[in-house]
């Protein structure tokens, strides 16, 4: 078989396939100069494609990967860097999470647009804007505007703020702090400036208030009704006449089992006439005798009153009346 045929400018094989036929060696197409230029597509069919070139070149701006994906898509796409003795990296659309990911790696770019979630590493420059609740565990402004109040590097402003909700402030706090401070429990007076109205309470503010009126010793604080001052004790001489208004009734002393002045509630009452010391008064027995006498008419009533007078006893009355 010949090894070699050679040719001129142009070989014109009819037909839709150029078999090489090299057993189980590689076949290899060469060209003298160096240079293999194909005109035309050209079409590779198998599964593997290995290009050994330094550099190259394509002039196609779009290069689609996993082209042979028809269904739904299932594996994972990007460029992977052989780095030899070091771990291979690459940049690699995620099927699963439907994002770009380089791993665990980090992505340095002069310029980022877009919503950024994770840690930031570096400078940051341009508009931020957050929905949601972003957490810093140390920020530094040198500059720029918050709620249009201009922050300086150096030289702290003044900075006027609609709302300013903050779970701590560390730091000194200058200005008017309006609505309500939940707790000062962290301060004492010793760190609060006495206002002109409402003074501390202070032992020798005390002791000035209660000596303007000059006491004397042995004074005793005494309510004027307007404010406290100093007077002579009042001391009790234990009399009964010294008492300020003393009750002038019964009830007055709060006694509810006093005697009601009625002869009725009275108990133990005697039944004769001695028993209640009368001694001048005629007897059962002697007002019957006159009786009798009136209703006979043998005597006058001036007469009898005249007896009764002049006895000494009811022996005496029987005697003077019987003698008339």
């Amino acid at each position: 078989m010949a090894e070699r045929i050679s040719f001129g400018d142009t070989l014109i094989l009819k037909g839709e396939k150029l078999l090489i036929d090299n057993d189980t060696s590689d076949g290899i197409i060469k060209s003298k100069n160096g240079t293999v230029k194909i005109e035309g597509n050209l079409t590779v069919s198998g599964t593997t494609t290995t290009v050994n070139s330094e550099t190259v070149t394509i002039a196609d701006n779009i290069i689609v990967l996993n082209s042979n994906e028809t269904g739904s898509p299932s594996e994972d796409g990007g460029i992977e860097i052989e780095r030899g003795t070091s771990s291979n990296k690459s940049l690699t659309w995620n099927e699963t999470d439907d994002k770009w990911t380089v791993g665990a790696e980090t992505f340095v770019a002069t310029t980022f647009e877009g919503n950024l979630t994770g840690n930031i590493t570096g400078n940051v420059t341009g508009d931020i804007t957050s929905t949601g609740t972003s957490t810093f565990s140390g920020i530094d402004i040198d500059g720029g505007t918050i709620d249009s109040t201009v922050i300086g590097s150096t030289t702290p402003v003044v900075g006027t703020f609609t709302t300013l909700t903050a779970t701590t402030i560390n730091g000194p706090l200058t200005g008017t702090v309006t609505g309500t401070v939940s707790s000062i429990s962290n301060h004492d007076t010793d760190a609060l400036s006495e206002g002109s109205t409402n003074l501390y309470f202070a032992d020798s503010r005390v002791d000035t208030h209660l000596n303007q009126s000059n006491p004397t010793s042995g004074s005793v604080l005494s309510w004027n009704g307007a404010d406290y001052s100093w007077a002579s004790p009042l001391l009790f001489d234990k009399q009964f006449s010294s008492l300020e208004a003393v009750p002038t009734t019964i009830a007055g002393y709060g006694i509810t089992d006093a005697f009601d002045g009625a002869f009725a509630s009275l108990s133990g009452k005697p039944t004769t006439l001695a028993g209640y010391g009368i001694t001048d008064a005629a007897t059962a027995a002697q007002g019957t005798l006159a009786d009798s006498a009136l209703q006979s008419e043998t005597i006058s009533l001036a007469t009898l009153k005249t007896e009764v007078a002049a006895s000494t006893d009811f022996a005496d009355f029987k005697s003077r009346i019987a003698a008339l």
